[in-house]
């Protein structure tokens, strides 16, 4: 498997897979606009408690636009 690094806005790069970390040290959403481009996915697991605190735990989102 190959694994490509690239840097950037994370919502404006296309990719078949984007990992990206997604809360502050305070436990907040550390990045609107990204979370915008994903249609609030982030924000809303975050509500429900779906969203681990924990580093290093990973959360998949499907079905994302573009």
């Amino acid at each position: 498997m190959e694994f490509a690094v690239k840097s950037g806005r994370p919502e404006n790069l296309r990719t078949g897979c984007l990992v990206v970390p997604v809360r502050t040290a305070d436990g907040r959403c550390g990045n609107a606009a990204l979370d915008a481009v994903l249609g609030d996915r982030v924000r809303r697991l975050a509500e429900r408690g779906d969203l681990p605190a924990a580093a290093g735990k990973t959360v998949l989102l499907h079905e994302v636009p573009d």
